[in-house]
């Protein structure tokens, strides 16, 4: 009996929470014992977030008063843990429902403590989203700490670049001197080549006309040798 015990708390819960019941109780009444059963173990009922979507103004607005939420943040509410944790409850196969209704207790505290619920499957999206929830501070202050360290390597990348930059400049200047200094004294050696030579062509000159002198005395003499 204790399945059917869970399946009515999740009727009920349902209730609660949508503002009506899973199958419209009207619609029941009218089709029939035979029809009502048949229903009930064969046809799945409407999440209760769905369900809620469905409702009339007043109803929805008569629903969010009952549960002391505002209308628009009501059906974001619903969606998520309390969906699974209802429709476990109403679930047609008994093995698939919730042991007891301490289990359903415990689920239920589970939600409201921002911790994974066993009605929802565990996806790891899922468990970090909850993980998140129940530690915020840990949360921003780990992202605070990881934004500053991203902060900090880019600085040190802009700062890294700038002096790679600059010390590129510095190179560049460095070779750009040490060319313009070989090219002077390249310069300089040219000059001390074109001195050299002029300094030769003068001593070549210089003696040349050394020996002309002497040629012409020596000529001198000899003539005036013959007279």
């Amino acid at each position: 009996a204790l399945p059917i015990y869970i399946y009515s708390l999740g009727v009920l819960l349902y209730e609660l929470l949508a503002g009506s019941t899973p199958f419209d109780p009207k619609e029941l009444m009218a089709s029939g014992i035979d029809a009502m059963r048949k229903t009930i173990c064969e046809r799945e009922p409407q999440r209760p977030s769905t369900r809620l979507a469905t409702l009339g103004a007043d109803q929805l607005t008569t629903t969010a008063k009952r549960r002391s939420a505002d209308t628009s943040k009501l059906l974001h509410q619903l969606k998520g843990d309390l969906d699974w944790i209802v429709m476990k409850c109403l679930e047609k196969d008994r093995q698939r429902r919730y042991d007891t209704a301490n289990g359903l207790a415990a689920d239920i505290n589970r939600h409201l403590n921002n911790e994974p619920v066993i009605a929802r499957p565990p996806t790891a999206a899922y468990k970090f989203q909850k993980a998140f929830r129940r530690n915020k501070l840990v949360f921003g202050a780990g992202t605070a700490v990881a934004m500053a360290l991203v902060a900090g390597l880019c600085l040190a990348a802009l700062g890294w670049r700038q002096t790679g930059i600059e010390r590129d400049q510095a190179l560049q200047a460095e070779i750009q001197a040490l060319a313009a200094k070989g090219a002077a004294e390249q310069s300089q050696r040219s000059e001390q080549q074109q001195r050299l030579h002029a300094d030769r062509e003068r001593e070549r000159a210089k003696a040349g006309e050394t020996k002309a002198t002497r040629l012409l005395y020596a000529a001198d003499m000899n003539l005036a040798q013959q007279f």
